[in-house]
């Protein structure tokens, strides 16, 4: 990822995290990502409060169930990643009135 960025500034780069959210979201600052992604059973509110506090776009994966979705809109997360989005109420319009 640091040769990508140092290739150019103009590529959108994503950081996944697991755990070790701290290390993870410190990378992603030095190299100027564009998005964080987080994994949906270790993800919590203040991953997505630091990860939006330096610019960067949320994204959790890997969200297969109703109640997971419906926590992460309340977090106000940009997206989801999912095995099953036909299940998962995705709409647009669904997303933005949490």
């Amino acid at each position: 990822m640091e040769q990508a960025r140092k290739r150019s500034s103009e590529i959108k780069i994503g950081v996944l995290a697991e755990r070790k959210y701290k290390r993870a979201l410190k990378f992603s600052e030095k190299i100027n990502a564009y998005s964080f992604h987080s994994y949906i059973k270790n993800v919590k509110p203040k991953h997505i409060e630091k990860a939006k506090a330096l610019g960067l776009k949320n994204y959790v994966f890997t969200v297969n169930k109703d109640q997971q979705f419906e926590k992460l809109k309340i977090w106000k997360v940009d997206g989801v990643f999912t095995d099953f989005p036909n299940v998962i109420d995705h709409s647009h319009e669904s997303w933005n009135q949490s």
